[in-house]
């Protein structure tokens, strides 16, 4: 019921020239997010949400902070609704590329970051070894919350 969804947001990488079709529009991709946010169980596919998440945050030419907001959102719902062992072998790629958005180095949006957070908190509950190893992030954590501003908290 939802492939079509990822199929539009990302295009479908047809090598026939005939068939092949590129990504939609920001706007598109927002209402497609919206969507995708609703999804639970058996409609999110975690191979092409990872791709979705992945062109929502870093696509250059067609991302704008309410797409990232969406994406993270996203996220949180495919670490929390997806499949375990798929999610517990991506996690450290998740983690990666989430963590990037987060920190006091970060130009980020207050919101990007705060969905960046929510992200990072729901991998850390379906995940925990993947950070047990990793004192770090959860140091650098707080020690952002200690000098963020009070409308991050």
């Amino acid at each position: 019921m939802t492939a079509p969804l990822y199929i539009l947001f990302s295009g479908n990488g047809s090598k026939v020239p005939d068939r092949k079709t590129s990504p939609c529009s920001t706007r598109v991709k927002q209402k497609i997010l919206q969507h995708l946010l609703k999804c639970r169980g058996k409609a999110i596919n975690v191979a092409k949400g990872i791709q979705v998440i992945f062109e929502g945050l870093f696509a250059a030419e067609s991302t704008n902070q309410k797409c990232k907001v969406y994406s993270l959102q996203f996220a949180a719902n495919l670490i929390s609704f997806g499949e375990k062992d798929l999610i517990e072998k991506l996690s450290k790629v998740l983690q990666t590329y989430i963590t990037k958005l987060i920190g006091a180095d970060s130009s980020e949006p207050v919101d990007v970051q705060n969905a960046a957070y929510n992200a990072i908190a729901k991998l850390i509950v379906i995940c925990p070894d993947s950070f047990n190893k990793d004192v770090n992030l959860i140091v650098d954590y707080f020690n952002y919350l200690n000098a963020a501003t009070p409308d991050l908290l």
